[in-house]
Parts: C-alpha cells; structure tokens; sequence
C-alpha cells in the first residue's frame, strides 16, 4: 500500500478516536424525558461534549439555563456550557461528578465521607430530600456537623431532589461532645497533642453555652488548656466551633516537647525556657522533698527573678518570667507550670477574675495545683511583693480564693479544693498567725535579729480597715524596720523588713 494511502487511512481513524465521543445522536428530542434519556446514555462514556437533536418546540426551553441546569444532574453533569440553533445543541466543557443514591439519612454520611475534594451527587428520594432541606437545609447542616465536612453544596429543587458538592472537605482535626465533661476531655486532648487547628461539633445546648459571651466559658476553657492565642470560627448551620492557628504557652510547650523527646520543634527562645528551667529545678528537687516544699521553692524562685511588667516582648509567658526578668500574671501562671509540670507535680492554668477590691476587678491568670490528692489554687502574681515573697495566695481552697477571685467551675479542668488545709497553707503550716495587733507586735519585737522577712498574718472582723490596723501595729513594733503588706478579704498580710 502506497505511503500517502496509508497516512490517510491512520488519519482517518484518528478522527474517529477523538471525536466518537461528540458524535451526533440522532434521535429527535421531543420533550424533557427524552433530552434526560439521551443526554444519560451519552454521558456514560464521560465524553468532553454531547450534541443532540431537538423538536422546534423545545426551543425556548433548551435556551433556559435553569431548564437545562435541572436537566444536567440527571446525567452526572456537574457543569457544562452549551451552544444551540433552532434543532441542535452542544455540551462542551463538561464536569461530572460522582453519583450517590441515597434513601437514608445514613446513606448520606457514607457518600460524604467515601468521597473527598471531588464533585458529588447526591441522589435522595423525595422524603429524605425534604427532611434536610427544610427550615433552610437544617438538617443537612446538622448532619455536616455530625461528620465534621467543611464544604458549600449548591442544590436543584424538587423534582429533581439532588445535592451538588463541588469540593467535599473535612476538618483535618475534628471532636465530638455531647455534654460539657465530654468537651473538655476532647479539648484537653487535642491540647495535650499541640495540635494547631482543630474542630468540635456540639450539641445546639453545649454550642450556646460555650459561645454566650455572658459566661466566658470558651475564653476560660483555652486559656486553661494552655492556648496562649487562637482564632476561632463558629457555625450556627452545624454546630461546629473550629479553632485555628493556636499558639500555646512557651511553658506548655517545652512540657510537651519533655514528654515526647521532640526537642526540634522548640525555637530557640524556648530551649533557653527549659535550660533556666532545668537550673531551677535542679536547685528545689532535691532527694526527698515533698511536694509542698518543692512548690514553696518555686514560688520563691520565680519571684526573686522576676519583676512584674505588662505589656513587654513576651511578658505573657515563661520565657519573660524566667529568660528576662519580667512576667505579667500571664507569664507567672506559664513560669509555674512549667516548674511543677516537669518536675512531675500536676498543674494547670487558671483563668478567671482577680478582685483587688470591690470596686477594682479584671481578667487574671494563676494556677491550680495537686497536693496531697486535692486540688488547690496558687497566684506567685499576687505573692510577688517585689521586695520580698508573700505566701497568702499559696494553697488556697475555695473557701479562701472566693475572697479575692471569681472563676467559672464549668471551665475548670479540675475542681479545687472547697477549704484550705492548715497542713499546706504557708501561714498556719509555719505557725505565722496573729489573732491581735498585740501578738502580732510581740512576734516582731522578737525578732530584731533576724535577717529575714517577718510574714505574719493578722486576721481581724472587719471593723477596722486594714490602715488604722498597720498604723496601730507599727506604734508597737520597737525594731526598725519597713513594712509591706498584702490583704485577701479581711486577712491583712505583714511582711516586715528589719534594717
């Protein structure tokens, strides 16, 4: 055979591959179901472009993008243009998407979660159709919550009863909770693990609760699971509250990265953080301590290397506290997780509001510590008396705290202690409590030779303020000294400072 024949003939069979798919039907369409039935037989080859014929009378409905829009899911088209004269149309550009029959709410979830970042249709019965679509697609935003999806679906109404997904997508880290113990034991995982975003689908209940700005309950619940920032989206379709971008405290972070052994993910700043803190630690475990020694160490630590200061480069966290000097309350509660939590004595964050007095009260940031099987709180904030340690915010139960600080008990990760124990409370323990001006007086007459701080704790009715107190005590102190004092409630703190 000739070469120039044989060229012709390979040509022409080339033209038919590529273009069979577009080949002409040639059945005249003579109403809706018949375009319907071509245009499926068509597309089940998955071709780039279907043409078809029509009857005149089709005309002005082939020219109708809703008519035609309503026509394509029949056939697993997803997008599509045409073009058309009075008898012919062309398909060109054709998407498809994967089709799913669905006749339960549960052959919904199974299509979703089978199928991700591709086109999909749904095809329900009529009943299901309008269970999820009603009262504006409720109950399909319900069940996107349930499976955590995060995608937009457009839709064709009735008869036609099919969703459209363009892109199925799911939260890369998702939770569920159907009550509130539920929700902080998912969150305190998904913290514990450091992960950056994560997504939590609540009941509609629990979801109101935890965004009512009126209880605080969310901003409460990070902060005690160690999210120093994070931005969190909500959705009133599904229930979901995702939180993104979440940076943790330096303090939390140098603990998690000790009890992994991934040490590669510290920046340089928080290496530093553990170096100083390992120093420190090494100086208050020694063999044999206790638990309560070890955190009276640590309080006193933090506080002889650190200056209060709000508002500095990192003055939030650990690393202003024990890298350069300077914390606000933020920075104190991280300096003391970090201590207690590497050493292996539980601790938390706690946030809530500190009152310094009725009329002087705002957010506040302290912690919450494990002795003796119980729960209690410590503020080295409100300790630090620049000069010299106090220790009457140590230790404290509920019965104390509640006389200078408001927190939510729902946000807490562990309830604290109803009263303070006398075995671990810094001033009973030591035999430092005064029940008159009288005693108090004598105890630092006493004590002209002593180097060290005097820290009493005079408590009174409330009769008299704690100014008229300390002025009648200082008329009988005979030892030279300064005075510094503390109050919570109506317990008045003296630390005495003899020259």
């Amino acid at each position: 055979m000739p070469s120039k024949t044989l060229a012709v003939l390979m040509a022409f069979f080339l033209l038919l591959i590529v273009y069979a798919p577009t080949a002409a039907a040639q059945e005249v369409c003579n109403s809706r179901e018949d375009v319907i039935r071509l245009v499926q037989n068509a597309a089940l080859s998955r071709p780039d472009s279907i043409r078809f014929r029509f009857a005149s009378t089709l005309y002005r409905h082939i020219a109708d993008a809703a008519w035609m829009g309503e026509i394509l899911p029949y056939a697993d088209i997803l997008t599509a243009k045409w073009q058309y004269t009075s008898t012919e149309c062309t398909l060109k550009d054709i998407t498809y998407a994967q089709m799913e029959q669905c006749e339960t709410r549960e052959d919904v979830k199974w299509a979703l979660q089978r199928v991700q970042r591709r086109p999909l249709y749904l095809h329900l019965t009529p009943s299901l159709y309008e269970s999820l679509t009603r009262n504006r697609f409720a109950g399909l935003y319900e069940l996107h919550g349930e499976i955590g999806l995060q995608s937009d679906f457009s839709y064709y109404k009735e008869p036609v009863c099919v969703l459209v997904y363009q892109q199925v997508e799911y939260a890369q880290s998702f939770g569920q909770a159907e009550n509130l113990e539920q929700l902080k034991q998912v969150f305190w995982q998904k913290t514990e693990a450091l992960e950056s975003s994560f997504s939590l689908h609540l009941p509609w209940a629990l979801y109101d609760r935890l965004i009512t700005e009126k209880t605080n309950l969310l901003n409460d619940l990070t902060n005690n699971c160690g999210i120093l920032d994070c931005k969190i989206y909500y959705s009133s379709d599904t229930g979901i509250v995702e939180f993104d971008d979440i940076q943790y405290y330096p303090g939390k972070r140098v603990v998690a990265a000790a009890r992994t052994e991934k040490w590669q993910l510290l920046t340089r700043e928080e290496q530093e953080l553990y170096n100083k803190a390992a120093e420190i630690i090494g100086r208050c475990y020694t063999p044999g301590v206790d638990a309560y020694t070890f955190l009276l160490r640590c309080h006193d630590e933090i506080i002889r290397r650190t200056a209060y200061a709000s508002g500095r480069y990192m003055s939030d966290t650990a690393v202003g506290a024990l890298v350069y000097g300077y914390a606000d309350c933020d920075g104190y509660a991280d300096a003391l997780y970090l201590l207690c939590n590497l050493a292996g004595v539980e601790c938390h964050y706690q946030h809530g509001e500190g009152i310094v007095d009725p009329d002087n009260s705002g957010p506040h940031m302290w912690n919450l510590v494990k002795l003796d099987g119980q729960w209690y709180f410590t503020d080295v904030t409100w300790d630090d008396g620049e000069q010299a340690a106090f220790y009457g915010f140590m230790n404290l139960g509920a019965d104390r705290a509640k006389k200078g600080y408001v927190w939510n008990e729902e946000g807490m990760l562990q309830p604290v202690s109803p009263t303070t124990s006398d075995a671990l409370y810094y001033y009973k323990r030591e035999g430092k409590v005064c029940r008159s001006v009288a005693q108090a007086a004598e105890c630092l007459n006493a004590s002209a030779n002593v180097s060290e701080p005097i820290l009493l704790m005079l408590s009174h009715d409330g009769r008299k303020s704690d100014t008229a107190l300390l002025d009648q005590l200082m008329e009988n102190v005979t030892v030279a000294g300064r005075c510094m004092t503390k109050s919570l409630g109506n317990d008045l703190f003296v630390c005495y400072l003899p020259r």
